[in-house]
C-alpha cells in the first residue's frame, strides 16, 4: 500500500503512513515548529516539498491549506 500523504513510499504492515512522513509529522507538525493553517507560508510549503519529495499541492494539503 502506498503512503496516503506522500503517495511515493510503501507503508509498513500494520502502519498507516510511511516512516519518512511519520518522522516529518512528529518533528515539525506535532511539535508546533510548523503550524497547520488555511494559507501556509511559502517557506513551510517548500520545506515539506523538500523533506518529503511531494508536489506543491500535496505539501499545501498536508499543512492544512486548500490548493
Amino acid at each position: 500500500m502506498q503512503c496516503p500523504i506522500c503517495q511515493k513510499r510503501k507503508v509498513a504492515k500494520g502502519d498507516t503512513i510511511c516512516r519518512i512522513c511519520r518522522r516529518f509529522i512528529n518533528e515539525y507538525i506535532l511539535t508546533g515548529k510548523i503550524r497547520r493553517q488555511t494559507v501556509p507560508m511559502v517557506a513551510d510549503v517548500w520545506l515539506v516539498m523538500q523533506k518529503l519529495g511531494v508536489s506543491q499541492e500535496q505539501a499545501v494539503r498536508l499543512l492544512g491549506g486548500t490548493p
